[in-house]
């Protein structure tokens, strides 16, 4: 038996370092045909443009979350990101992907 928490979906992202394509990647899940989801975004050493990016759309939008993982290594950051995902879904997403429209619908259709 499946316990559904607030959000269904947490997408979980992990940047590091400079990120050319991190606000392409966003506004396609900002796009997404389903919107109950939230966006986990775990941050370790970026620049403060897009540290100020980031922040913009956390007022904007409160589905998505930012989680400083100071200096560590991918999956101890993914840890750490996972810990806060209320999700009964993960779905894994990187700040160089973009998500079709329909990504996360087709996804729980399937499931």
């Amino acid at each position: 038996m499946i316990l559904f928490n607030m959000t269904l979906v947490s997408v979980l992202m992990p940047i590091r370092g400079a990120c050319p394509y991190i606000k392409d990647a966003i506004n396609t899940v900002l796009m997404q045909t389903h919107t109950d989801w939230e966006l986990i975004i775990c941050k370790d050493m970026v620049p403060q443009e897009i540290d100020d990016f980031l922040n913009v759309l956390v007022s904007r939008d409160d589905r998505i979350r930012i989680v400083s993982t100071l200096n560590t290594n991918l999956p101890a950051a993914l840890n750490m990101g996972l810990e806060i995902c209320s999700g009964n879904f993960v779905a894994r997403f990187d700040s160089d992907d973009l998500m079709r429209e329909y990504r996360l619908q087709f996804q729980l259709e399937f499931m």
